[in-house]
């Protein structure tokens, strides 16, 4: 049993025909009463029972389930509280379908497929997202049951902060390609931040773990912007040079281990549907597209929203140079970008007033003096680069 699923439907399947076993279930799960169940089959109006139950159901799993309360209202949960009868469950979840669909609002955008009922955890304060919103100003995006369960939200409004954010998405980004994938998957073979600082290693241990001072800052980001909540799961590689990556589903062992790679999943077809259909960020196949001219328009206010993306692409994938004979100030180079992703960082740089018009080349460069703007005006998130900057700018003064 899991957070997500306190009470299995095919555990309330398995009480057919036996109503007392059933109402024991529901006390031993949500501490719902005896007493509590008999006033509230005693009202006449059907409509009423229902919200009543999730009411019921919502304030109880509250406590039982922090965090996934919204995922216990069901329409054979539901049906468990409102109906005493109980030969045929799924009928009395059928029943609860039928009503709910007759009486919800016929305007539902038909990109935007909620569950019926979904319309119920709104009523009585479960659903905390704002896709129906957000489908008012972006004409792209579709959203699932799943989206609207979670409260996935979708930023209506670019700030610096979501920008670098995107910037990350952008170089970082990966949409695997299925027929029902719903996932966008952050990862890094190669992440600049060197991060063979082992954490947790026992002597003798089969299996290292590792730290990543980045990507340790994304979750919590993440959830801020989209309300989804996501952690890092680490790939690790064991004596024997298999590598083993912790995922939601499971640990997935692959025979043999070449990188040490950080990997964030984020779960919302809204999410990527958003990236692909509205911001242009993704093309359809899932890679990272040229930005052009035109879509930079869409995409960013001003040159401080431009630095703010430029600096995500910075903290996911640059490499900070410090002093040299060659290079006198602090500026940043991306090496693993795609040809497209080069030739965007370019453009970008220029339309922000950080090189000529004529000076325009495919490069992952950042410059001296856009890599101190993004570091004065609080634009980085990388704690690497933050305090290799740091270190620098404090040297001079600045």
């Amino acid at each position: 049993m899991t957070a997500s699923n306190i009470l299995p439907q095919k555990e309330l399947q398995s009480t057919a025909g036996d109503p007392g076993r059933r109402d024991r279930l529901l006390f031993d799960k949500f501490g719902i009463t005896g007493e509590e169940l008999v006033a509230l089959r005693a009202k006449e109006d059907v409509g009423e029972r229902i919200l009543e139950a999730a009411r019921l159901l919502y304030g109880r799993a509250k406590i039982v389930a922090p965090g996934a309360e919204c995922q216990q209202l069901t329409e054979l949960t539901i049906a468990s509280i409102v109906y005493e009868d109980w030969r045929k469950p799924d009928t009395k979840g059928g029943s609860i379908h039928n009503y709910l669909k007759r009486h919800n609002s016929p305007n539902m955008n038909p990109r935007l497929k909620p569950s019926q009922v979904h319309f119920v955890r709104a009523q009585v304060g479960a659903y905390s997202g704002n896709i129906e919103e957000a489908a008012q100003i972006f004409s792209g995006f579709e959203a699932s049951d799943d989206d609207f369960l979670k409260s996935i939200t979708i930023p209506t409004r670019m700030s610096p902060s979501l920008e670098n954010l995107l910037g990350v998405f952008y170089v970082n980004g990966i949409i695997p390609i299925s027929r029902h994938n719903t996932n966008l998957v952050l990862e890094r073979a190669e992440p600049y931040e060197a991060i063979g600082a082992a954490v947790d290693s026992a002597a003798g241990s089969d299996d290292v773990k590792f730290r990543f001072p980045f990507f340790d800052t994304l979750p919590s980001r993440i959830r801020s912007h989209f309300n989804i909540i996501t952690q890092v799961y680490p790939y690790e590689s064991g004596k024997d040079g298999s590598l083993t990556v912790t995922t939601p589903n499971g640990p997935w062992t692959y025979a043999t281990a070449v990188k040490k790679i950080p990997r964030v999943v984020l779960p919302s077809k809204a999410l990527i549907t958003w990236l692909v259909n509205d911001l242009s960020l993704f093309t359809p196949v899932g890679k990272s597209s040229r930005i052009t001219e035109a879509n930079a328009k869409r995409l960013f206010n001003d040159g401080d929203d431009i630095l703010a993306f430029l600096a995500g692409i910075v903290d996911a994938v640059g490499n900070v140079r410090g002093r040299s004979g060659r290079y006198p100030d602090p500026s940043a180079m991306c090496d693993s970008l795609s040809p497209d992703q080069k030739y965007s960082v370019s453009l970008l740089r220029q339309m922000a007033g950080y090189s000529a018009r004529n000076d325009i080349y495919s490069t992952g460069y950042v410059g001296s003096r856009a890599l101190r703007d993004m570091f004065e005006r609080d634009l980085l998130a990388n704690p690497v680069h933050i305090a290799k900057l740091d270190a620098y700018y404090g040297t001079k003064n600045l």
